[in-house]
């Protein structure tokens, strides 16, 4: 069954501790049906990172392994994604916040599909991504661990259509 196969890839793809939950694959499945027939797609995925790095500026090991999951997710159906992070080589860098800016902006403004991963912690860069991307007209998901209560603004987001929630 072709539903069945796509869910296996997305299942296959993230670490035990993002295992989704059984009323919630539907959904996912019907999100990455939609990416699998779509044309190549630039990917934004915006993410927590000052605030997931050890003192010395590494990305805490988990977060990298829960962020490498989403991204070969993507990547295997072909599509390119950007994750600061990643492109970071999993260390915060000096590059002035002027610049970090810039680049993140860029890549919105270049991307067909915004992924925001959020939680109960907002996150200033992430609303901040979310805003610029809605200004653009870009598509985008909401995604939230299904712990976690959706802020006030993302809600709203939500409710008016101007962004898909993915709950996972």
């Amino acid at each position: 069954d072709f539903l069945n196969f796509d869910l296996n890839i997305v299942h296959k793809s993230l670490p035990p501790e993002l295992t989704l939950l059984p009323g919630h694959n539907y959904y996912v499945c019907q999100v990455f049906l939609l990416l699998l027939y779509n044309t190549v797609m630039k990917i934004f995925l915006s993410v927590s990172y000052s605030s997931q790095v050890d003192t010395a500026g590494k990305v805490f090991p988990k977060y990298r392994k829960e962020l490498e999951a989403v991204i070969s997710v993507f990547e295997k159906i072909n599509h390119y994604v950007y994750c600061a992070p990643r492109e970071d080589l999993w260390t915060l860098n000096d590059t002035s916040p002027a610049d970090a800016f810039e680049v993140d902006m860029r890549h919105v403004d270049e991307c067909s599909l915004f992924v925001a991963f959020i939680g109960n912690k907002v996150s200033e860069g992430i609303q901040m991504e979310i805003g610029f991307a809605l200004a653009k007209g870009k598509r985008i998901i909401i995604a939230i661990p299904a712990a976690d209560k959706l802020g006030y603004v993302n809600q709203g987001l939500i409710d008016t259509h101007n962004a898909e929630l993915l709950v996972y």
